[in-house]
């Protein structure tokens, strides 16, 4: 606690603090210049949109840092990812808003955005710093500084963190320096190992400029010879190319005529096997009517020989008696023949044997 006259001077100190801030701020809000009294009142109404805007982005991810300290260790945690999900997707939403808000501002202010994301974080340090002063007036009226010496404590933490982050780039930079030295050292080792290695290379290339001077009469030779080489080929080539070119055109032609020659055969055959298909339809047709016929004849030849039987055995006998009688015919011709023959034979006698007498 402190005594009530010292908390009223410290508290008359912090009120004309507060009242030189509003004074800066109403001679230059927020580092606005040659801006209209329209455009100072869409600024208010922005910067207003953009605190709350700021705070509900905060409140958020407090709320998601509490969520992920739910998730370890829980069994619940796909209903917490669930959640944490909608909660980036707001958060989302929310710099968006954000970054319209900037887009605007700069478009008020006419300057970058950049530059309007500065003015936002000094109105806001401004923010933070009048409600510090009014909390520890509040403070001071009942004799305490309980506040501010959180704030000074907190001050002197990040002081300490300063000192030691200052500390560590001093190391840091004696660590680089050191490095420097080392670079040095290897860039001169390296200078003399690529001059050895210069040297190294300048006799190489002589070497090689010698043995290229030493080849170039056999390259020149070996040229030359290639050449005539080249010119012999060529010849046969040529004359072998001629020889298959002729052959070739005559197995050209005489595969165009053997072409022509299947075509021919193809059209013949097509033509001959539309006719035998039709002769063959034909054919078929005759000989399904013809069959029919013949089974008809064949039945009818059936019937005319079970008839004709009889009439052949009939036959049969007829002929036998025939057979006979024109055996005893036969016999009857040939007796009379023979008797007939002695008759001329009689006959011839007498005549000659009258001539004789005569």
């Amino acid at each position: 606690t402190l005594p009530l006259g010292k908390a009223q001077i410290y508290i008359a100190i912090i009120e004309d603090m507060l009242s030189q801030l509003d004074i800066l701020a109403a001679i230059c809000p927020d580092g606005g210049k040659n801006l209209t009294k329209e455009a100072r009142g869409e600024i208010m109404v922005l910067l207003d949109e953009y605190t709350q805007w700021d705070t509900r982005h905060k409140a958020l991810l407090t709320e998601q840092q509490g969520l992920k300290q739910q998730r370890q260790g829980n069994a619940a945690a796909a209903a917490i990812a669930a959640a944490d999900r909608e909660l980036q997707n707001e958060i989302a939403d929310v710099q968006k808003q954000r970054a319209t808000i900037v887009a605007n501002l700069a478009r008020v202010y006419r300057m970058p955005v950049s530059s309007v994301h500065s003015l936002l974080k000094v109105r806001s340090d401004q923010m933070k710093l009048d409600a510090l002063l009014r909390q520890s007036i509040r403070e001071l009226e009942n004799g305490q500084v309980t506040q501010m010496s959180a704030v000074v404590a907190e001050e002197t933490q990040q002081k300490n963190a300063l000192a030691n982050i200052m500390a560590r780039e001093a190391d840091s930079a004696q660590l680089q320096q050191d490095m420097k030295n080392s670079l040095v050292t290897e860039q001169r080792m390296h200078a003399e190992e690529v001059s050895e290695r210069t040297q190294i290379i300048q006799q190489l290339k002589d070497t090689i400029e010698e043995i290229t001077i030493l080849t170039s009469c056999e390259q020149k030779y070996m040229k030359h010879k290639m050449k005539a080489h080249e010119s012999a080929v060529r010849l046969q080539c040529s004359a072998h190319e001629q020889t298959l070119l002729q052959k070739r055109a005559f197995l050209e032609e005489r595969i165009a005529m053997e072409k022509k020659v299947h075509a021919t055969i193809m059209q013949f055959t097509a033509k001959q096997r539309a006719a035998h298909e039709a002769q063959i339809q034909e054919w078929m047709a005759r000989y399904e009517s013809g069959t029919e016929g013949m089974i008809n004849a064949i039945e009818l030849l059936k019937q005319r020989r079970s008839t004709d039987l009889d009439k052949f055995e009939e036959m049969i006998v007829a002929c036998e008696v025939l057979e006979k009688k024109l055996q005893a015919h036969k016999a009857e011709t040939q007796a009379k023949n023979e008797e007939r023959r002695l008759q001329q034979r009689r006959e011839r006698a007498a005549l000659k044997i009258q001539a004789f007498w005569r």
